[in-house]
């Protein structure tokens, strides 16, 4: 009997051992497969970036050195116009009708 609890032990220990290995790789082989995903989506997004940093730095060298892409987008963003524009607006209906029932009472009072 105290032969056979000399092998059972250290193959009980052994094999908790090893199946703890195998767990821990296990995981350690999943987390390098999610990291390879992250990596690979976080490449992407970096080169979207720098492909939008570039973007950006030639509107900056363009508006810097050409004055009518300057003008361009100061009429885009910010709705300026130049001095010889105007805006003119559309009334809606209601004041369109306002504007006519007015009208008729000037007439009505000349």
């Amino acid at each position: 009997m105290n032969k056979k609890i000399k092998y059972i032990i250290p193959a009980l220990l052994f094999g908790f051992v090893a199946l703890y290995l195998i767990k821990e790789i296990y995981f350690a082989q999943t987390d390098i497969s999610n990291n390879h995903s992250v990596i690979s989506n976080l490449t992407a997004s970096t080169e979207k970036d720098k492909q939008n940093m570039n973007e950006t730095k030639e509107k900056i060298k363009d508006m810097n050195t050409n004055p009518k892409a300057l003008e361009r987008v100061l009429r885009e963003q910010y709705n300026i116009i130049r001095k010889d524009q105007y805006i003119i607006q559309e009334k809606n209906d209601s004041d369109t009708i306002n504007q006519q029932r007015n009208d008729g009472n000037n007439d009505k009072n000349n």
